[in-house]
């Protein structure tokens, strides 16, 4: 997979980061895709499917932040995807080109006419074009209806289609809403269910207070590499944790220690098991499985202990992985 990023020039003029030739007509998609979920997947699919068949190559294009960060600028918002991941979650799909636009003023200012004909169609060269089954873009506006979707096709030498809904099981639609919202109550079985992958928390880590290593249970703890990551409730969680190419079980733990410290800021920490090396400025991703208790204030260091060392037999249980 290509993925080309696009910037903003000192004219104010959208131009490529690195020299790239698109091709000459391209299947195109845009969305924010927040999550990479089933449904995106879905659209996605359907989107490779529609170019084979016209003989074009299949291109997403997304945005290098929320939205919301721009149209809505101090109003709080998450994520499910910090970038990095969003990249990886899109390239595992196999569509051929990823292009990232920088969603700033300029660009929420362009209503659909403008969008389509400076960027969809003179830049990206899209002869074909499928949307989200709700998606709407351009500045004020809501090309919901087919009527619209024509005109707006016609106005551009497009084909302009609305992608199939996918549904769960239950008949639901996959939307990042839904998931944040079961994320947000720390059911991170059901959201990794609609999402296809087990829920990430991706970062740098850093050294801490070195609490855990006191308890007989060193962390490490990590700083998110995007600020507006959605990090589920306070408690301790079922994990493995890839470290580079390395996969390891582990237990997470969120919160602020109520029991040791009466410091109010909130600690993402991991101890992984069966490992003992240092890991400060690495890379690590941790990969939510299952939420397993709250956190809560115990009565001294040694009920504290005592429970996380049944966490550990738990979670060992949970992932099937043996004390060595």
């Amino acid at each position: 997979m290509d993925t080309i990023k696009v910037v903003r020039d000192a004219c104010g003029a959208l131009r490529l980061e690195h020299p790239y030739v698109f091709p000459n007509a391209t299947a195109v998609t845009v969305g924010t895709f927040d999550g990479v979920h089933l449904g995106h997947l879905a659209l996605l699919t359907q989107l490779k499917r529609e170019a084979a068949l016209r003989h074009l190559p299949s291109m997403v294009v997304t945005f290098d932040r929320s939205p919301l960060a721009t149209v809505r600028p101090g109003h709080p918002y998450t994520r499910l995807n910090d970038g990095a991941e969003q990249l990886t979650r899109l390239e595992a799909v196999g569509v051929d080109i990823t292009v990232v636009l920088p969603f700033d003023g300029p660009l929420s200012l362009l209503d659909a006419d403008q969008f389509l004909e400076q960027v969809v169609v003179k830049m990206l060269h899209a002869h074909y074009m499928l949307l989200g089954y709700d998606h709407s873009f351009g500045h004020a506006s809501h090309y919901g209806n087919q009527l619209n979707i024509d005109q707006l096709a016609a106005r551009h030498g497009l084909t302009i289609q609305r992608a199939d809904m996918a549904c769960d099981t239950e008949g639901n639609p996959f939307s990042s809403t839904r998931i944040k919202q079961l994320l947000g109550r720390g059911e991170v079985v059901a959201a990794n269910k609609l999402l296809g992958y087990p829920y990430p928390l991706s970062g740098i880590v850093v050294s801490g207070q070195h609490i855990g290593r006191t308890l007989g249970y060193p962390t490490a703890n990590i700083v998110l590499a995007e600020p507006h990551k959605l990090v589920p409730p306070n408690g301790v969680y079922a994990v493995y944790v890839r470290v580079g190419e390395r996969v390891f079980p582990g237990m997470l733990y969120i919160g602020n220690r109520p029991t040791i410290s009466s410091e109010q800021e909130r600690s993402i920490e991991v101890h992984l098991f069966d490992l003992d090396e240092e890991l400060y400025n690495k890379s690590i991703c941790i990969e939510l499985e299952k939420f397993v208790r709250r956190d809560q204030r115990f009565s001294g260091r040694e009920e504290l202990i005592r429970a996380i060392q049944e966490d550990e037999r738990v979670i060992r249980e949970l992932l099937g992985c043996s004390k060595v």
